[in-house]
């Protein structure tokens, strides 16, 4: 027994000492040393590795892992959260003596699993997280005495997740910067302590975009110190990084802070890139309701979650925050912030769908890319999902995506969504359903927004336009889910590259193994990022056309949406799902009433009242209610006149006709007696009116006669009156002249 144990404990000594030999064998043969640099905020130390690419043996690349652009917390002391938490990173950040930039810092918190996926014992999350790793070029002829003059084209890299995860350990730059590109990778806050907004001027919001332009600043100021080029920077991202990127195109505060920008997978006029203000609110109240803060008033809300709330407490409050019916994405997210503090301290002074259409958007070189299948790591997790998708389950998902979004025409939209996102040739077959519900996600997610930031941006500037459709044979995504969500992002940074000492290195774990057709696409992809971040054109005329796989990257062009198809045979295609993403940009909002950018209706907390299902319903029962009485009223009108009892024909008796001779000598009498009152009548009826008019003649001539009378005696007396009146004035006035004239005379 004691002689097993032993043998078993020398087999684990024996297999831990070989393993740690192994591990400190690669760093030794990887690690060439310890470099330091002079920066306008103090000196810094960094390390220097040899290229582990084959391809690239005299190659090195010099690393600086969790450079502060900000003040840190320490330098804040103890007021720290009434000057950093919910507050715009203000101050720079300084360090006395040499800055040791040879580890990572933590990552801003968050849940940590999504970033558990690549990155090896991940964990490490810290309140403290504004820092940066930089990873620059070194020809190994570089020495202190005798540097290199060149400045490096720069890559300024925001990572995606949604706004609620991510960090710059997942994103290695040395990769890219072995071919010459000096690459910088932001941790910025995120979740609630990134995004949270009252709606007011106590929680304004938009605390992650400004930690990234306050990063951007940073490497304006000191990225020469890292032979980067200040006036060469590119900024990219991916997802809710790529989003970022497209309002920094669009936001005053980021002016003159780069000048080439690559978005993948992510748009600026997504549904879920903006939050409406309304809804921000409602958000930070459930968040504060989870957390046992005030919700009533904003002020003494923010109090208690700045001061007495651990960023444990509020991270995990904000992943129990459920979006509100009818959203997709996340409840934190950048939001407008203009109303609020007013437009020239905003950083989106109004929402991007309506900043894209006014002349100031920075017009810079723009490359935008997607892959094919963006909606497969989206759609909802059905029960044997792996077989397929039946109709009356896709009929439901359009349902509940219907149901809360206040659309003027749900019946018409439900039924226009079913039509565009049905394979006729085989309607009802469940794997077509499942790949159509596929494309609908995706296209309404990312392709149709995408679609729209290019045509808006191609009118002043250029823009390339990829889609990723390679498929690696050892794929760790199910064949069915084809190239998902984020797949093209580990060809750019050459995770096909990594190896064994890559990983002990970097400590990254890459999720699946790659082959040489693999590395192949990545080396495509990179020279192609790098081309473009240095020259604007990501296949320049003076280099060697077999880099790019003989195919040269055609500009997007807006007559026929030109883009690059990158795959095993990669070529210029046209036209990209143009008809679907149109359905989206210019039919939905026909039948919603509103455009699926922009919409200034809120969602509605409670259902409508029948929805199209439940419509028809009623309407089928109305119209076989009406069938059946109409059905009744029918068969009891037929029983009726079954019933009723028939009468013979009439025939003409001998008793009828002397009826008949009775009523026409009766009718003869009748008529006889008639005329004969008729005359009588007309003879009294002439009298009397003679009569009368006799009567009114005689009157009317004694009238006449007592009026000529009457007038005569007026006149004669008015005449009189007249004469009388007249001789008074006539002696009255001669008596007045005389008067005057004696006056006059004396």
């Amino acid at each position: 027994m004691w002689s097993t144990k032993f043998l078993l404990w020398t087999l684990w000594l024996f297999t831990t000492v070989v393993n740690s030999e192994v591990v400190v064998d690669i760093k030794l043969k990887s690690f060439a040393g310890y470099i330091e640099k002079d920066t306008p905020y103090g000196k810094i130390r960094g390390m220097t590795y040899y290229s582990q690419y084959e391809q690239l043996p005299d190659r090195q690349v010099n690393v600086f892992l969790g450079v502060p652009y900000a003040k840190t917390l320490e330098q804040h002391g103890s007021q720290w959260r009434e000057k950093y938490r919910f507050h715009n990173p203000d101050d720079d950040p300084y360090w006395y003596g040499t800055y040791d930039a040879t580890k990572h810092k933590p990552a801003c918190p968050q849940m940590p699993w999504y970033v558990k996926e690549t990155v090896l014992n991940f964990n490490e999350v810290a309140e403290d997280c504004l820092y940066l790793d930089i990873y620059t070029p070194n020809i190994a002829s570089e020495s202190k005495n005798n540097p290199s003059p060149n400045l490096y084209p720069v890559i300024v890299y925001l990572h995606g997740g949604g706004f609620i995860m991510g960090a710059s350990k997942q994103w290695p730059g040395i990769f890219l910067a072995e071919r010459f590109t000096v690459v910088v990778v932001v941790n910025f806050r995120l979740n609630a302590l990134g995004f949270l907004s009252t709606g007011d001027r106590y929680s304004p919001g938009n605390y992650g975009m400004f930690d990234q332009v306050k990063a951007m600043q940073f490497v304006r100021k000191a990225i020469r110190s890292f032979r980067g080029d200040p006036n060469r920077i590119t900024l990219m991202g991916h997802s809710s990084g790529a989003a970022a990127v497209g309002m920094h195109l669009l936001s005053g505060r980021s002016v003159d802070l780069f000048h080439r920008a690559a978005m993948m997978s992510g748009s600026e006029l997504s549904e879920w890139a903006v939050i409406p203000l309304h809804e921000a609110k409602e958000y930070a109240k459930r968040l504060s309701r989870e957390v046992g803060c005030p919700t009533g008033d904003s002020l003494q809300m923010m109090d208690c979650l700045r001061n007495y709330r651990s960023f444990e407490q509020i991270v995990n409050a904000s992943a129990k925050v459920p979006m509100l019916p009818g959203r997709i994405g996340n409840p934190w997210a950048p939001v407008v912030d203009g109303p609020i503090v007013g437009v020239n301290y905003a950083f989106l002074s109004e929402h991007p769908a309506l900043l894209r259409r006014q002349v100031g958007q920075k017009k810079v070189s723009l490359m935008v890319g997607m892959v094919k299948d963006e909606g497969a790591f989206f759609i909802p997790n059905l029960p044997n999902l792996i077989d397929g998708v039946t109709e009356p389950q896709f009929s439901n998902i359009i349902d509940e995506f219907i149901r809360y979004r206040n659309v003027e025409k749900p019946i018409a939209l439900k039924d226009a969504i079913e039509f565009q996102y049905t394979y006729w040739p085989q309607p009802s077959n469940y794997s077509f359903i499942r790949k159509k519900l596929i494309e609908m996600m995706g296209d309404y997610m990312f392709g149709a927004a995408i679609s729209e930031t290019i045509r808006q941006h191609v009118q002043h500037s250029t823009v390339y336009s990829y889609v990723f459709e390679y498929s690696s044979l050892r794929n760790y995504v199910p064949q069915w889910r084809g190239v998902s969500h984020g797949q093209d992002m580990d060809y750019i940074f050459g995770l096909p590259f990594i190896n064994e000492t890559y990983r002990e290195l970097l400590g990254i774990f890459p999720r699946q193994y790659y082959d040489y057709s693999d590395r192949n696409i990545s080396e495509y992809m990179i020279n192609m990022i790098t081309n473009f971040t240095s020259s604007g054109e990501p296949t320049p005329e003076g280099e060697q056309i077999k880099n790019f796989r003989n195919v040269r990257w055609w500009h997007y062009n807006k007559e026929n949406h030109t883009y690059l198809c990158i795959n095993n045979k990669s070529r210029n295609l046209d036209s990209y799902r143009q008809n679907e993403f149109h359905f989206w940009n210019d039919y939905y909002p026909k039948l919603a009433g509103y455009s699926i950018y922009y919409r200034s209706q809120p969602a509605s907390e409670n259902p409508a009242k029948t929805s199209s299902f439940e419509l028809a319903t009623w309407s089928l029962a109305a119209a076989c209610g009406v069938l059946l009485f109409t059905v009744i009223c029918l068969a009891i009108l037929l029983c009726w006149r079954s019933r009723t009892k028939k009468y013979p024909k009439y025939h003409a008796s001998p008793t009828s006709e002397r009826q008949y001779d009775r009523y026409d000598r009766s009718t003869a009498g009748y008529e006889d007696r008639y005329d004969r009152s008729t005359t009588g009548y007309d003879d009294r009826y002439d009298r009397s009116t003679a009569a009368y008019n006799d009567r009114f003649d005689r009157s009317t001539a004694a009238y006449n006669d007592k009026y000529d009378r009457s007038t005569a005696a007026y006149n004669d007396r008015y005449d009189r009156s007249t004469a009388g009146y007249n001789d008074r004035y006539d002696r009255s006035t001669a008596g007045y002249d005389d008067r005057y004239d004696r006056s006059t005379a004396c």
